[in-house]
């Protein structure tokens, strides 16, 4: 990723559970206040239990590990590219808040 590029985190969370909404509002402005590119889903799945940070370029690990490093007990995975050729832009970090 270019340096000049910022991260685009695609914050994900169940709508539907109160917990999951606070949390996700509270992880939003964090990240906000570190300068990175925040997009609310809120459609993870509900079976979700864990925090997870996924990140599907080698380079956006740094960027996927300091996210991770502020949640609690945060997976970090590396996604595989969408069976339909779709591919997120570089920079692309997604965010799952569990339960």
């Amino acid at each position: 990723m270019p340096p000049d590029t910022t991260p685009r985190v695609i914050l994900r969370f169940a709508r539907n559970r109160n917990s999951a909404r606070t949390r996700a509002a509270t992880l939003e402005r964090s990240l906000r206040a570190q300068g990175l590119d925040v997009v609310k889903s809120g459609n993870s799945p509900t079976s979700s239990r864990a925090n997870e940070v996924m990140y599907f370029y080698n380079e956006d690990r740094p960027s996927a590990e300091r996210i991770a490093a502020g949640l609690v007990e945060a997976a970090l995975i590396q996604r595989a590219f969408a069976d339909d050729g779709s591919l997120p832009r570089p920079g692309t970090i997604e965010v799952a808040i569990g339960r």
